[in-house]
Parts: structure tokens; C-alpha cells; sequence
């Protein structure tokens, strides 16, 4: 295309040193705010507290001094969708310094510990997360604290040391089915504030607890520990010691014999096939009582701890990458806010890390961070058989993506089809429409047909449709049905709970329409709704919203509205007023956290930045963070990491821009993520893999406004955990299911042996177990079927799930997430 003027010329150039620039340093895009954000306070500083990731998603931080002395401070809860904490039930004793393991029933066994009077305790008892309550099981044999707790391979907790005001050796194991304490063999040499982790063989490893070079390991066939080779360092206590994917185990730092000032820099792996130590590179400074994590990219981040330096050496936080044994390498990170040891560590569902509670001088801190290491990319796609805008695109329950209709090129209407193949990242034709249609909509109907509605025919001004045609995966072929009572385009379409199809608004042949129809797919015929909207829209968002009913908000009709209409009875209610003008051209996304995001748009005049938040409880609306820029007919999709992906539109001069954006609903902050072709009109679509295919559009608004260059490439964003192929959880299809049942799956990868949130026993939170998730496929509301049993079989891995009473129905991706790795989904009917 020839460029006529200077404006366009400087465009170019911009786009293609941003282009080089993001070749060099793609690291520089991404979350330009900070690795380490600040979610919610604890209400309560604690330290000695446990923490553990609960089957619903949820974080559990248990006891710690600071709450002794109020059963109602005991237990606070972290919810990641919304960054907050808020009390839950609290134990039936105090303690502190004590151990948290999740079973493979989903419940949570707590353990020993100090009282408030700072004596060594015996009690044990488990949290239902579920159920949320406590309940009292079998004491332990020994009192003691600052001991290690390990979950072993059968499903049963290996207890071993620590003290009751002198150091132990004895040992013993939890039985859950019992849920009872049996003695097994004692340690060879005394332990407190050890390290304890389990190997891939099954067997476990404790190092430290006294100033010795010494380890052992604890064989579960047998009941006794032997002792392995020596350590180079003394590593007393405040170590870490983590399970890489390469089989070794990651020794850093702590203690070398207890005093202040005794940290060390020493790093040591340990081969499990040799049973012997070897030093890899150290610690930029000597560091003990810090916490560490195994990423879902394989690296270890080490924060917080004390060192022997200054103050902001303590917040100093690096990553440990394992190039080739022993040889290894350090990278620095983000510092963290505040400086902080003996804390915890989690890493959660989305592959972020929570650190919490802990000690500072001269107080304990109640600031939480979370810390996002997730690179983002993108990859090509393609091309489509044909440039397209104003199409509508459907994920079909095999994972391919249904594209049709739209314009192309030459301004014409199309009603031919294709199929995107995300196995093999290549578009191929599939049966056309018999109407030509853009501005339609699309819908994934539980009998796995696709339906398409409406829209405009023919050229440039074109003909309204009243028609409805169904689209057959199986035959690739479509069949007319019957017509809707109103011929419209731009409106929208949601599946409801009974499996009917709810079409709000859109252009009539008299301009905005209030009226709506509902498609049953069981008889095939239309109905007119009971009431209609209290105003007209056209080019509105439609959210359904967790209750059932739905969010209509702006359309072309003056300053934006917004009102939630009732599908059982036909009645709109209006909601508070928005605080931004989002009139047409915006996205609203349902949030984990169950508020509705509604994101930039066309005010009449010119495109937004503001944002705004829908709370259902209430029918309010707030402002929250602004986007980094004004867009209009962009896409906003909810990613598997909990994030809204804004990408594409255009800006007030017509530019289509190239920059992506994340909203972090936990922050409440939007951040700067990647550099992408520029392009508006597409559609965004989530694939099965947690990847997003972004296809069509217009590219070409940035070079001039009377040129148009619709297009037909197409791009696959991927949010960046970046783990191995191989530690991918995996499982096959799913049956339909209906809320309140249980669902049996049965695939690999649910129960590794590496735990995401390792290091030290005693405040670990591992994450090597399976939870899923459920995310509704249309509107994006996101839950958690809390998994109640989950092991190891001979040749497969095991889960039970129960999903939740007040699911909605419809299509689903469900995704299993272990150590912060999500599976590929599958889509699953909930009717």
C-alpha cells in the first residue's frame, strides 16, 4: 500500500521499532507495573501461621502468635479472585509453628504446634473446605513442634521430629482413613526446624535441624530412615529445600550453626541416583529463613529472609535456574514491598505467588504480595481462507473454532465458513451459510449445533435478517430454522440456564429495538419475551450474570445505561448509574470475583479509557483502574490466569493499536502485556489449550481513515507460564454432568511429586495436587468444583470433583491445575 503523508510514514516507523524492540527485550512488556503487586491485608499480623491451597482456590492461613488470645483471629482466608481476606471458622485450639497438609481428601490435617503459652501440643485436627468447619482427630503419640509433616505417595503424613522442649528423633504417621497416629522408625539423629521432602521414588529427605551435615532418608516400605550422603555446608535451619523437575533437590542457604549473623550463600543439589551433594552457584548474599517456589517455567523464586546486610537486602528476590548439573544460575527480580522472614509461600491456581504474615523488625507485617511471573507471547496463525471482520467465531466442543459470516475485502457480506485447528494452527473450509450475514450472533447450543441469528445481508447498507440457521459440527453442513419475530442485527445472544437461547435488542428496520425473543433448541421455534427491555439497545454487551439473570449494558441511544432483565419473569430493573459513558463498541467480562468489567467503548464522540465495575449484590456501579489506552471494538477475554486480556480497537485518531493490556481483578490494575499486529473488529476466541486465537479484523485504520485493510491473519496469545509439554496434566473427554454431582476423571500429572510452594516444612503450602476448574464458556464466570478424593493408580491418575449446587447450565472449559500448570480443557455440558 503506498504511503502519502508524513503522519503515516512516523506510524510506521513507531510500529516497526516497537516491533524490534519487543524482539529484543520481550521481558520489557510485560506487566509493566510490577512483577510484585499488593492485594489485601491480613487483618491480624501472625507469625508462626501455616497456609495451604484449598480445593475450592482458596488460600487457608492458620494460627501463628499475634492471635492467640481471640479464637476469632485464628484463620483467615485469602481468595485470589478477589484479593481479599476475610475470616473463616476458626480452629478448636490455638497454635503456632505447627503443620498443614491437604489429604487427598481435600481436607486439611493440622498438627502439633505451640500453645499460647508457648508449650508443645499433641492435638491435631482437620478443616472441610467444603463444609468449612473444623473437626478434632487422633492426637499425635509426641507433643511437638517446629517437626515436619510430609504427605507421602499412599495418601498418609509422615510427622517427623521437631521438638517438646528438647529435640526429637522420634517419628510417626497419619492415617486418614483412621484417622489415626502410629509410630514409625525415629530419625538417626535429632531434628527441629528441619527440611522434609518427598522424592520421586516415594521416599523423603530431611536435611538440617542441627548443626550437622548430615541427611536421611525415610522409606515408607520399610518405616525407617538411613542416612545419605554429607552436605558441604552446615545448613542448620531457615533453609529451603526444593524438588526441581530434573529429580534433584535444591538446598539454599539458612543457618550454619544459630546465631545472628551465621547466614550462608551456600547452594547444594542433591542426586537422589548418587545419594551425594554437589555446590552450584550461591546466593548473590547469605540469606536463611526465606521462602521458595517452583515456578510453573521449572525456575525457583527465593524471597524475603534475612541477610547480613542491609535492611534492603532482605527484599531482595531472585529466581534459580538449573542449566545443566550442578551448573546453575541466579537472575534478580522485583524486590518485594515489605521486608519480611519465616513467612509463607503459596503458589496459586493462575501460577502467581502469595506470600503473607511472617516477621519484620520491629512488627510483623499485615501486607500480602503476589508475584506474576508469567512472560507473555504470541505466536502466527493461518491464514484464514478469506479476510473477514464482523464475524462471529465459536469454540465447537472438539476445540475447533467456528468462523462465519462477516465482510471481506471488497465490502461484501459472506456466508461462507471455516474451522480453525488448533492442533495444527490451520483454517480449512466448511459448509457456507445459505444467508450471507455480518453483525449476527453465535451460540454453542447444548446439543453441540451452533446456532446463528440475525444480522445484515448483502453490501455496504444491506438487508436486515430475521433468519436462523444451525450449524452441524458432525456434517459440517447448515440447516435453516425457524425465523426470529423480529429481523435485527447487533443484538446479542445468551444461552440461559434452561438451555434457551435469550436474543436482547439490536437494529430493527425502525432503528434500536427493546423488544427480545428466546430460542428453544428442543422445538426449534422462537417465543417473544414476556416484557420488554426498559430501553432500546443496539451494540450493547449482554452478561449473564451468576444469578441466572442478565446485565444489558450501553447501546447506541444517548449517554449508556445499563439494566439487569429477569428471564423467568420477563421484568428489567435499571442499576445505578455507570460512571463512564461506555455506550457501544465496549466489552464487559464476567470476573472470578463476580463482578462485571466494562471496558472502554465509543462515547458518541471518541473512544474511552475508563473502566467500570458491576457489583450484582447491590446493583452498583464503580470506576476503578483506567486502561492504559482509549479503545473501541476491541476484545476482552478472561484468561486461565484470572486476568482480562484487552487487545486491539482503535484509538481517537482511527489508529488500531498494537499494545495488549491485563486487568488484574485482584489488583484492580490494568498492566501492559505484549506487542501484537495491529487490529480491530476481530474476534477473540479462548481455546481448549488456555491460548487465544485472535482472528480478522481491520489492521489498516492506523495508516490513514479512508483506508480499510481487512484481513486474514491470525495470532495465538499465550498468557506465558511456559511449562514442559510433559508436565502438562492430562484427561479425556467428559460426559455431561449436572450441578451437585460428582464427576470421575481419570488422566496423568494430578499428583506429582514437586510441590510448587516448597522449601521449608514448617510453613510450606504444596500445590502438587489437582484442582479443578470450570469456566463457563459464554459468559466466563468462573468456579471451582472442590475435589474430594485424588491419588495415584497403577496406570492412571484419579480425582473426584463435585460440582456446585448453583452452577449454572451450559458448556464449560474444565481444566485441571497442578502446581499452578493448567491442563488443555475440555469442554463439558453442566445440563
Amino acid at each position: 500500500m503506498c504511503v502519502s503523508n508524513d503522519r503515516q510514514r512516523r506510524v510506521i516507523l513507531v510500529t516497526i521499532l516497537l516491533g524490534l524492540l519487543w524482539r529484543a527485550a520481550p521481558d520489557a512488556f510485560a506487566d509493566t507495573c510490577c512483577p510484585w503487586s499488593q492485594v489485601g491485608n491480613l487483618a491480624h499480623s501472625r507469625v508462626g501461621s501455616s497456609s495451604a491451597l484449598l480445593s475450592t482456590g482458596l488460600v487457608l492461613v492458620a494460627g501463628g502468635f499475634g492471635v492467640q488470645n481471640d479464637p476469632k483471629k485464628f484463620v483467615e482466608m485469602y481468595n485470589p479472585a478477589t484479593g481479599q481476606w476475610s475470616p473463616a471458622k476458626p480452629m478448636n485450639f490455638f497454635r503456632a509453628h505447627h503443620t498443614a497438609s491437604l489429604l487427598h481428601n481435600g481436607k486439611v490435617l493440622v498438627a502439633g504446634g505451640f500453645n499460647g503459652s508457648v508449650d508443645a501440643i499433641a492435638s491435631a485436627e482437620l478443616y472441610d473446605p467444603v463444609a468449612g468447619t473444623w473437626t478434632t482427630t487422633g492426637s499425635l503419640n509426641v507433643a511437638r513442634t517446629r517437626h515436619s509433616a510430609t504427605l507421602l505417595a499412599d495418601g498418609r503424613v509422615l510427622v517427623a521430629g521437631g521438638d517438646d522442649g528438647a529435640d526429637l528423633m522420634s517419628c510417626e504417621v497419619y492415617d486418614p482413613a483412621t484417622g489415626q497416629w502410629t509410630p514409625t522408625g525415629s530419625l538417626n539423629v535429632t531434628r527441629s526446624l528441619h527440611s522434609a521432602t518427598r522424592l520421586p521414588n516415594g521416599k523423603v529427605l530431611a536435611v538440617g535441624g542441627r548443626p550437622t551435615t548430615s541427611a536421611e532418608l525415610y522409606d515408607p516400605q520399610t518405616g525407617n530412615w538411613a542416612l545419605t550422603g554429607f552436605t558441604n555446608q552446615v545448613h542448620f535451619f531457615g533453609h529451603t529445600a526444593t524438588l526441581l523437575r530434573s529429580g534433584y533437590v535444591l538446598l539454599v542457604g539458612g543457618t550454619n550453626v544459630g546465631g545472628s549473623g551465621d547466614y550462608v550463600s551456600t547452594v547444594e543439589l542433591y542426586s537422589p541416583g548418587t545419594g551425594t551433594w554437589s555446590t552450584t552457584a550461591s546466593l548473590p548474599e547469605p540469606r536463611g529463613s526465606h521462602s521458595a517456589t517452583l515456578l510453573p517455567d521449572g525456575g525457583v523464586l527465593i524471597a524475603g529472609g534475612i541477610t547480613s546486610g542491609i535492611d534492603e537486602d532482605d527484599r531482595r528476590t531472585y529466581v534459580y535456574r538449573l542449566l545443566f548439573p550442578p551448573l546453575g544460575s541466579w537472575t534478580s527480580a522485583e524486590s518485594i514491598t515489605v521486608r519480611r522472614f519465616d513467612h509463607t509461600a503459596t503458589l496459586l491456581t493462575e501460577g502467581r505467588v502469595l506470600i503473607a504474615a511472617g516477621k519484620d523488625n520491629p512488627s510483623a507485617p499485615v501486607i500480602t504480595e503476589v508475584y506474576n511471573p508469567a512472560v507473555t507471547d504470541h505466536d502466527p496463525a493461518g491464514p484464514m481462507t478469506i479476510g473477514r471482520r464482523f464475524h462471529s467465531a465459536t469454540i465447537l466442543p472438539d476445540g475447533r473454532v467456528l468462523m462465519a459470516g462477516g465482510q471481506d475485502p471488497a465490502f461484501q457480506t459472506l456466508s461462507s465458513a471455516e474451522l480453525f485447528d488448533p492442533v495444527t494452527g490451520l483454517f480449512q473450509p466448511t459448509g457456507a451459510m445459505a444467508v450471507p450475514r455480518r453483525f449476527h450472533t453465535a451460540t454453542l447450543l447444548p446439543t453441540g449445533q451452533v446456532l446463528v441469528s440475525g444480522g445484515t445481508s448483502g453490501g455496504r447498507s444491506g438487508t436486515i435478517e430475521s433468519s436462523a440457521e444451525l450449524y452441524d459440527p458432525a456434517s459440517g453442513q447448515w440447516l435453516m430454522t425457524d425465523s426470529m419475530n423480529a429481523a435485527r442485527h447487533s443484538h446479542t445472544a445468551t444461552l440461559l440456564d434452561g438451555g434457551q437461547v435469550l436474543v436482547l435488542g439490536g437494529t430493527g428496520a425502525s432503528g434500536a429495538l427493546a423488544q427480545g425473543e428466546s430460542y428453544d433448541p428442543n422445538s426449534g421455534f422462537w417465543t417473544p419475551l414476556k416484557g420488554p427491555l426498559l430501553s432500546p439497545r443496539s451494540g450493547h454487551t449482554a452478561t449473564m450474570l451468576g444469578n441466572g439473570r442478565v446485565l444489558a449494558v450501553g447501546g447506541n441511544t444517548g449517554f449508556a445505561t445499563a439494566e439487569v432483565y429477569n428471564p423467568e419473569t420477563g421484568i428489567s430493573v435499571t442499576t445505578g448509574p455507570l460512571p463512564a459513558n461506555h455506550r457501544v463498541g465496549h466489552t464487559a467480562s464476567l470476573l472470578p470475583n463476580g463482578l462485571v468489567l466494562v471496558a472502554g467503548g465509543f462515547d458518541g464522540s471518541l473512544p474511552r479509557w475508563e473502566a467500570s465495575l458491576f457489583q450484582p449484590r447491590t446493583a452498583t456501579w464503580s470506576a476503578t483502574d483506567t486502561m492504559f489506552d482509549a479503545r473501541t471494538e476491541h476484545t476482552a477475554t478472561l484468561l486461565p490466569n484470572g486476568r482480562v486480556l484487552m487487545i486491539g480497537g482503535s484509538d481517537a485518531d482511527q489508529y488500531s493499536h498494537v499494545f495488549t493490556e491485563e486487568y488484574d481483578p485482584a489488583a484492580g490494575k490494568f498492566a501492559l502485556t505484549l506487542l501484537v499486529p495491529a487490529r480491530q473488529q476481530q474476534t477473540a476466541t479462548l481455546l481448549l489449550n488456555g491460548k487465544v486465537l485472535l482472528a480478522g479484523g481491520n489492521d489498516t485504520y492506523y495508516l490513514g481513515s479512508n483506508t480499510i485493510g481487512i484481513i486474514d491473519s491470525a495470532d495465538v496469545y499465550d498468557e506465558g507460564r511456559r511449562p514442559p509439554t510433559s508436565l502438562l496434566p492430562t484427561f479425556g473427554p467428559l460426559s455431561p454432568t449436572s450441578p451437585g454431582a460428582t464427576l470421575a476423571i481419570v488422566g496423568t500429572g494430578f499428583a506429582p511429586p514437586h510441590e510448587g510452594s516448597s522449601g521449608r516444612s514448617q510453613s510450606a503450602s504444596p500445590a502438587n495436587y489437582p484442582l479443578l476448574v470450570l469456566q463457563r464458556e459464554d459468559n466466563e464466570g468462573v468456579a471451582y468444583a472442590p475435589v474430594t478424593v485424588w491419588g495415584a493408580s497403577f496406570l492412571f491418575d484419579l480425582m473426584s470433583a463435585t460440582v456446585p449446587a448453583t452452577m449454572k447450565r451450559g458448556w464449560y472449559h474444565a481444566r485441571v491445575v497442578v502446581n499452578g500448570v493448567p491442563s488443555a480443557s475440555r469442554l463439558i455440558l453442566i445440563q
